[in-house]
């Protein structure tokens, strides 16, 4: 299929009164200018194709932030979690170590005030 019959026009431009070679240069100039337009016509439907690719690219983009949303949450979860258990257990730790800590102070005050007193009734009798 021709979108333009160059031959034509010239054929309908020689029945007026111009002469052959104006009428050779008048089909030409019409047939560059469909072309032209045809090539601005094509590059417009490419952007249009352009803009609903962009439009489903959105929507994909849409979804993957959704799930990364999602997935963030439930790492930061999981994180909150570990970190409660990791508090916990410190805190236990701490409380073992205390309580020897206090055991061993009271057995050596306890040894101190046994020697004490020993000492004492050694002076004493």
């Amino acid at each position: 299929m021709q979108l333009f019959d160059s031959l034509s026009v010239y054929e309908q431009l020689k029945h007026t009164t111009l002469d052959d070679e104006t009428c050779l240069r008048l089909s030409e100039i019409l047939r560059d200018s469909q072309t032209q337009q045809l090539e601005l016509l094509t590059t417009k439907l490419e952007f249009l194709a352009t803009k609903k690719d962009i439009e489903v690219l959105r929507a994909e983009t849409k979804k993957d932030i959704e799930m990364l949303r999602a997935e963030t949450k439930k790492d930061i979860e999981i994180l909150r979690a570990e970190t409660q258990k990791n508090i916990a257990d410190a805190k236990n730790e701490i409380i073992k170590w205390v309580v020897g800590l206090i055991a061993t102070q009271t057995a050596l005050i306890a040894g101190m005030l046994t020697a004490a007193v020993t000492i004492i009734l050694k002076m004493i009798k």
